[in-house]
């Protein structure tokens, strides 16, 4: 593939994240700007087609695909350590749009989404559920590894999938509350409920983030014997950021359905800093029970590892 700024495109594109769901990114790409461009082709001929439910569909649409870029980038960052020139352009026009979209529509919008607050409360709670599931069974999973370092190529195609659609949770989390944030802003912006949780989003994003596309790969690495590195310490890091994962998501899951919006700010995250920390020594706890009841085995020993 020609890539200029002599960057690689070929192992970007071939890389195990080149698909979402089974689809390939770059088919994902078309539909996206297929759509945004017969969608305002229509505006642009018939100006009267525009009313609040066309113009939030765009701005969803632009949200969702300039999420979407934020994640690639960061797994040819952090992850692949390579850059496809064409992704990162795509990256940076998807977030033009994406600006654009939001600073030209969100305020026709805005009383059409305090119309229809049910959909999006039913939108987030499904991004809260889907979150939640995911991360517990991924945990478990991760956690199976973790204790005999055997993992097959079933297991991992399994761990690819959940960590896909923990991803499409913190979407779901991202476009529906902003669908609800803007109609309320100044109150939301008062109230410690709504900073609170918008603080335990932000630790899922950032931890799931370093457990799925950096510490994962690297484990997986070291037991098919293509990495370097101290396993133990790497598993010690891998229960944190589970025990995080699962704390946090409970968390942002019962502040979402259970708690009151009178409860204070500081109450909320100081209980939530406690379960953290709780969550932390007990994961520590265990991963020192497992380590020493059992003899890492060598990749050699563990059985044939994932292609």
């Amino acid at each position: 593939m020609v890539c200029p700024m002599h960057a690689n495109c070929e192992t970007v594109v071939h890389s195990q994240f080149s698909k979402f769901f089974g689809i390939p990114v770059e088919w994902l790409g078309i539909a996206y700007y297929g759509l945004i461009l017969a969608a305002y082709l229509v505006l642009f001929w018939q100006p009267e087609a525009r009313g609040a439910f066309m113009s939030y569909a765009l701005l969803t649409l632009s949200t969702g695909a300039f999420l979407f870029s934020v994640y690639l980038t960061f797994i040819q960052i952090f992850n692949l350590r390579e850059y496809c020139s064409w992704c990162l352009l795509s990256a940076a026009l998807s977030t033009i749009i994406f600006l654009a979209s939001f600073m030209g529509l969100w305020q026709a919008i805005v009383p059409w989404l305090g119309e229809h607050k049910t959909v999006f409360v039913v939108w987030h709670l499904i991004g809260v559920s889907l979150g939640v599931g995911g991360a517990m069974i991924s945990d478990y999973l991760f956690f199976r590894f973790l204790q005999d370092w055997k993992i097959s190529l079933e297991e991992s195609e399994i761990l690819g999938m959940l960590s896909q659609v923990i991803w499409l949770a913190l979407a779901f989390l991202v476009i529906s509350g902003l669908a609800l944030y803007l109609p309320q802003m100044e109150e939301l912006n008062q109230s410690g409920k709504f900073l609170a949780k918008m603080i335990m989003v932000g630790v899922i994003i950032v931890n799931g983030a370093i457990l799925n596309l950096v510490i994962s790969p690297k484990l997986i690495d070291m037991f098919a014997g293509k990495g370097q590195g101290n396993r133990s310490k790497t598993r010690k890091l891998a229960f944190a950021l589970g025990a995080i994962s699962m704390t946090s998501w409970l968390s942002v899951l019962v502040v979402a359905t259970a708690l009151p919006r009178s409860f204070s700010g500081p109450k909320i995250l100081i209980t939530y800093a406690v379960f953290l920390l709780g969550a932390v020594v007990v994961s520590q706890f265990i991963e020192r029970k497992v380590s020493g009841a059992m003899k890492t085995p060598s990749p050699a020993d563990a059985g044939t590892p994932p292609s």
